[in-house]
């Protein structure tokens, strides 16, 4: 479902990280696909970061199906 997972860091796992680190670490990229949702999930705060394009049909949230989402719930009941 989530196209990538951003994990919490500490503060000395960054000591001297290069800048391709860094960007690979936090920098959050595609979200506008057309046609499509795209969904990240940050650990931070547990927050989902997402982007939709619809151009020619409708996007619609992913179903329950999925391992990362509560059984048989909508997406965004669990969501605070």
């Amino acid at each position: 479902m989530f196209k990538k997972v951003y994990h919490a860091t500490h503060p000395d796992m960054m000591a001297g990280a290069s800048n391709q680190q860094l960007r690979d670490r936090y920098l959050v990229e595609n979200l506008f696909a057309d046609d499509e949702l795209s969904l990240n999930y940050a650990h931070y705060e547990r927050l989902v970061i997402g982007g939709a394009a619809p151009k020619s049909k409708a996007v619609r949230l992913p179903e329950q199906t999925e391992p990362e989402s509560s059984k048989g719930k909508p997406f965004l009941e669990r969501r605070e």
